[in-house]
């Protein structure tokens, strides 16, 4: 018998159901973007963003600021909230952003959106994603 896991595949046609339940076109737009991307870092970020709004993900920028260093490429397949300070410069993508989050990173981070960043088209092992 063998010991070793099989490695659990992302089903497209999974995403694509829980796609139809979506209501944000921003959320919809991006989701379809990444499922085309046929890599498996998209896909788990698209499976990520397709969960039930119960699963949704927030993080704090002071969650942030502890688990990056200076110029790092950050992704957040959630919102971003305002708790804490970013004492480095980075990159931050996210799908949605609070405003006073917004108003703290002004001059430490560099916001885009996730299509950005994947039209960019970042080197994947470079790419921090926080959830």
């Amino acid at each position: 018998m063998d010991t070793k896991k099989a490695k659990k595949s992302i089903s497209k046609t999974k995403i694509e159901k829980a796609l139809r339940r979506k209501f944000k076109p921003e959320l919809k737009q991006t989701v379809i973007k990444l499922k085309k991307q046929n890599n498996e870092f998209w896909l788990n970020i698209a499976k990520l963003l397709s969960r039930p709004r119960r699963k949704k993900i927030a993080v704090n920028l002071s969650t942030i600021n502890a688990k990056t260093s200076p110029n790092d490429i950050v992704l957040v397949p959630g919102k971003v909230l305002g708790n804490g300070m970013l004492k480095h410069n980075i990159t931050l993508a996210c799908l949605e952003i609070s405003a006073k989050a917004k108003q703290k990173i002004k001059d430490k981070a560099k916001l885009v959106s996730i299509l950005e960043l994947l039209e960019s088209k970042p080197n994947i092992e470079k790419i921090k994603v926080i959830t």
